[in-house]
């Protein structure tokens, strides 16, 4: 019985390990992952029954098909906005910090007490209750977008507890 299940699990199980290992969130824990390949193996054999193709050829499709789709939903901001319109979520317009954080640009990180730095973000935790970014290259900037350069600036360590919102830079 345990192999049958493993064997009706393990083409959603490879789409939830595709997606996790391409896009940026926490790692799951097994049950999680498990309720992910579970959903994922229901879609990919409901398209097995009702395509002409052979099983094989249309796990394959579908576990590729699957990634790509649940990717683009996620990374793009989909999957907040669709949270949000079913009302499971209040706000939903802002990325997660440690994806921000990811795209590896320039940033403004705009603080709780009013002041606003800029800066690269050398490294971050992603872990909840505790993220932090550490900027390097940093400079204040006012209201106008005017920016000072700090003095003895080896860099800022920032908690995401202070910052009010963060603006990614195109360059």
């Amino acid at each position: 019985m345990n192999e049958e299940l493993f064997m009706y699990l393990l083409p959603g199980l490879t789409v939830a390990k595709l997606v996790s290992l391409v896009i940026a969130k926490k790692q799951n824990t097994l049950s999680e992952m498990l309720v992910e390949g579970g959903i994922f193996s229901l879609i990919i054999y409901w398209l097995i029954k009702i395509s002409p193709l052979s099983s094989i050829l249309t796990t394959i499709i579908s576990i590729i098909v699957l990634v790509l789709v649940v990717t683009l939903i996620v990374n793009k901001g989909v999957y907040y906005w669709i949270m949000e319109k079913i009302k499971l979520s209040i706000k939903c317009a802002e990325m997660p910090f440690y994806k921000t954080m990811k795209q590896r640009k320039y940033i403004i990180a705009h603080l709780k007490n009013g002041y606003s730095v800029y800066g690269f973000p050398s490294t971050f935790t992603d872990v909840e209750d505790s993220e932090q970014v550490y900027l390097v290259n940093c400079s204040w900037v006012d209201e106008n977008r005017k920016y000072t350069d700090m003095i003895n600036n080896e860099g800022v360590l920032l908690k995401h507890s202070e910052i009010e919102f963060i603006e990614v830079l195109k360059e």
